[in-house]
């Protein structure tokens, strides 16, 4: 399980937003929502232990995260950002093996995570030999083969066409089937709703700083207000 206790996040001495509980068990897909600017990657990167938290507390299954050893948190949570700076100068196979780090994983699970997200061909490809889809769906394999119970995405599907869009959203309680909390930002509100496979929504509201954690998608002119 997920939980954020009183959570304050921000940078550089600015608070983006404060006062965040929330909870998320596992098997469950969390979305998090959000205009731009009203703090969704500053969220998933101090989730992740990548920004400092101003206040409060990220447990995940009881652990505090910020009183893990960098070995123990990459145990616990693996993170897909939308822009991730990766050298291009590796391939596919190479990349998504980076996610064996934290535990043992054999090239057979490499090669698994290969087929399923149809790289197999591409996998002696660079990074910047193959398409902007194809890299990030490189990424998201290569988390998770770090087979951790929380997996956060930031903008998952940012740079695929809308047939794979689709295919994601669709299958992506698939992952929350394997027994992991996922956590998604994202502006591909039509297709999750669409999909029907989310079970929570995280809503931050830039104005007033806080984030408010609704189980179900019924208020949908509430969260179109929010966003801005």
């Amino acid at each position: 399980m997920l939980e954020l206790r009183n959570l304050s996040i921000g940078y550089k001495g600015q608070l983006v937003a404060s006062g965040i509980s929330a909870t998320a068990q596992r098997g469950e897909v969390v979305v998090v929502a959000g205009r731009n600017g009203a703090g969704k990657s500053t969220l998933l990167q101090t989730v992740c232990g990548l920004l400092p938290r101003l206040g409060g507390e990220v447990l995940i299954d009881g652990a505090d995260l910020s009183r893990l050893p960098v070995l123990e948190r990459a145990k616990k949570v693996a993170l897909v950002l939308a822009a991730a700076t990766i050298p291009t100068a590796l391939n596919v196979r190479e990349v998504i093996a980076l996610g064996a780090w934290p535990r043992r994983a054999s090239n057979d699970d490499v090669e698994r995570l290969m087929e399923r997200f149809n790289l197999t061909e591409r996998a002696d490809h660079r990074l910047d030999q193959i398409s902007d889809g194809e890299r990030q769906k490189t990424l998201i394999a290569r988390a998770l083969l770090q087979n951790t119970p929380v997996l956060v995405m930031d903008e998952p599907t940012a740079f695929l066409d809308f047939p794979s869009r689709v295919e994601w959203w669709d299958g992506i309680r698939q992952l929350a089937g394997e027994g992991k909390t996922v956590v998604v930002a994202t502006h591909d509100l039509q297709l999750a709703y669409r999909s029907s496979q989310v079970d929570r929504y995280w809503i931050i509201h830039p104005k007033t700083k806080t984030l408010n954690a609704c189980a179900t998608f019924n208020d949908l002119e509430s969260l179109v207000a929010a966003m801005g």
